[in-house]
């Protein structure tokens, strides 16, 4: 399943959400939110389950304008 980052309606970035059991490889930013992480936490990597050797994607996650937005609505924690 696909889905967008927006900040007022200009898309940042694109991804996919990925069930951590699957076979699948995505070079592309991912989302595997049945992965364990600690609470109120949300990872966004690049690639699943990693990237190969020599590949790359474009990473726009500590874009400017998500994390003013972040900083505005007190929910970055730096």
């Amino acid at each position: 399943m696909a889905f967008a980052v927006k900040v007022n309606a200009e898309l940042i970035y694109t991804g996919y959400f990925v069930c951590s059991t699957s076979s699948f490889y995505i070079a592309w930013t991912v989302i595997s939110p049945y992965r364990y992480i600690p609470e109120n936490e949300l990872r966004i990597n690049l690639g699943y389950p990693y990237l190969m050797n020599g590949e790359s994607v474009p990473d726009h996650r500590n874009d400017g304008k998500i994390l003013d937005v972040f900083r505005r609505d007190d929910k970055l924690i730096e």
